[in-house]
């Protein structure tokens, strides 16, 4: 005379929105709650000081610009188009330059550090609709993984993490 579901969904899980974004071939999911607004790569600005640091001026502000393959060991496979406006969690302003926005989307939330360890430069990882894995960039983290690579002589992300 009826039926009974009972559903038993896990405390632990966290969905998210996120903007999936292709850097040094792979795709990478950037929570949009960190971004504050995209612009075209071609057209701005960009300074360069002589330690080699870029910087992006866009309406009349400097903020620092990182090129996210680069930064995370990974070499380009394409032109970067974009230049995604980040903000850290202590406010401040940083440009990642990335070579394309595939889409936005919630993602669900996965932990790394139980069963693979602590990545450089992400912060967890989901599984896209097609069933492959993307890191998600911790943003905070990101502006430190330039120097990454300099004081460990090892790549801050390899292909084979990915």
């Amino acid at each position: 005379k009826g039926a009974r579901f009972t559903l038993l969904l896990p405390l632990t899980l966290a969905v998210m929105d996120g903007m999936i974004i292709r850097a040094g071939g792979e795709r990478f999911v950037l929570p949009i709650a960190s971004i504050v607004e995209t612009v075209q790569f071609a057209g701005t600005k960009v300074e360069k000081l002589p330690s080699g640091q870029e910087f992006l001026r866009l309406r009349n502000e400097l903020s620092p610009l990182i090129r996210l393959a680069a930064a995370l060991g990974l070499p380009p496979s394409g032109p970067e188009q974009i230049i995604v406006m980040t903000e850290t969690d202590r406010g401040e302003r940083v440009g990642l330059a990335v070579e394309e926005i595939v889409n936005q989307q919630q993602v669900v939330v996965k932990s790394l550090e139980a069963s693979y360890g602590r990545v450089p430069g992400a912060s967890a990882a989901t599984i896209l609709g097609d069933g492959l894995v993307a890191l998600i960039v911790d943003v905070d983290s990101i502006p430190m993984l330039p120097s990454l690579p300099a004081r460990t002589g090892q790549p801050a992300l390899n292909r084979s993490a990915a």
